[in-house]
């Protein structure tokens, strides 16, 4: 018989240890699903309470941090109200709070130079001259303008075409055609058209300076009053050669134009293509493809546009456009 206090031989000694192993393999997958479950319904279980304890921003900040930061947490309590006891517990959470986002001061647009959004005679202020290259739009109506002012027999067929028509119009001319013949211009201003200033020589406005500039349209109105017997209206409306600073760099010219006390720099919207449209049907057609109301549109006093203006007012009033000059299409 063995006796208690003798030592078993190795091979007959319980397997301790590899029982323990066993039990260890099979117990620590079940805690770690329980306390899975258990993380996982946190969340759910949390309830704000009156002493605000229980705060759901922090629950939202743990969530964002955990999506987006992903920085480790070094402790973790869940805050839920016991099934049981409905006791709370706390919960901490170490974490590194999110920076904050320093905001973007946003951009101020450079305003756009002014333009007409619609008629009326508050389009234009004298001395706060704006630029524009077209009219209101939906009203029926387009402007027809002539430029240069040359050309007498030009200049007669065309006075003959619009009184027919019953069309007033704006004719800008240089001071050097004013010259030429000052009959003319006396019966286009008594039969109603308008006379906008186009300079003295037809120079290129943007090569000049301000001075250059004031010259310029002071010439051109000198001779008007000469032409008119100086009995010229003021002059509101200015048309810069081959649009050279219009389209562009024109603030000097806006500035000059506000010291001469004039509303507008008038620019255009359809022009004939003078380089391409070499037969008067071709410029007929090249202006009718184009046009649409509101439109202004550029002339000159040649003999081909004096050709084409009968037709030209005939067509336009087929589409439903009634001709006019530049305060008639803002009016």
């Amino acid at each position: 018989m063995l006796h208690t206090n003798e030592k078993l031989p190795r091979a007959t000694r319980p397997r301790r240890g590899k029982h323990r192993k066993k039990t260890a393999f099979r117990v620590i997958p079940l805690l770690l699903f329980v306390l899975t479950l258990t993380f996982l319904s946190i969340p759910a279980a949390v309830q704000p309470s009156s002493a605000g304890r229980v705060d759901s921003g922090m629950r939202q900040q743990y969530l964002a941090l955990v999506s987006s930061q992903r920085q480790p947490l070094k402790k973790l309590e869940a805050l839920s109200t016991a099934p049981k006891s409905g006791k709370p517990v706390r919960f901490e959470m170490d974490y590194k709070p999110l920076p904050t986002p320093t905001p973007t001061p946003a951009s101020t647009p450079t305003p756009a130079p002014p333009a007409p959004s619609g008629g009326g005679s508050s389009t234009f202020t004298a001395g706060a001259p704006v630029k524009v290259f077209h009219g209101p739009r939906g009203r029926g109506r387009v402007a027809i303008t002539f430029d240069d002012g040359y050309h007498s027999s030009a200049i007669t067929k065309i006075l003959d075409v619009l009184g027919a028509k019953n069309v007033h119009t704006t004719f800008f001319p240089t001071g050097q055609a004013l010259g030429q013949n000052h009959a003319l211009w006396q019966r286009a201003v008594a039969e109603g058209h308008e006379i906008g200033n186009h300079t003295m020589t037809h120079p290129r406005l943007d090569k000049l300076d301000a001075a250059g500039i004031r010259s310029e349209l002071q010439g051109m109105e000198n001779q008007l009053q000469k032409a008119l017997g100086g009995s010229a209206p003021a002059l509101r409306f200015m048309r810069p050669p081959y649009g050279c600073g219009g389209f562009k760099e024109s603030e000097t010219i806006l500035s000059v134009s506000g010291q001469m006390n004039y509303s507008g720099v008038i620019m255009w919207s359809v022009d004939p293509n003078d380089c391409k449209t070499k037969t008067a049907p071709a410029r007929l057609q090249h202006i009718l493809e184009r046009v649409k109301d509101g439109d202004i549109i550029l002339l000159h006093t040649i003999d081909m546009d004096a050709e084409i203006l009968s037709s030209l007012i005939d067509q336009l009033r087929a589409k439903g456009l009634e001709p006019g000059g530049i305060d008639w299409l803002f009016s």
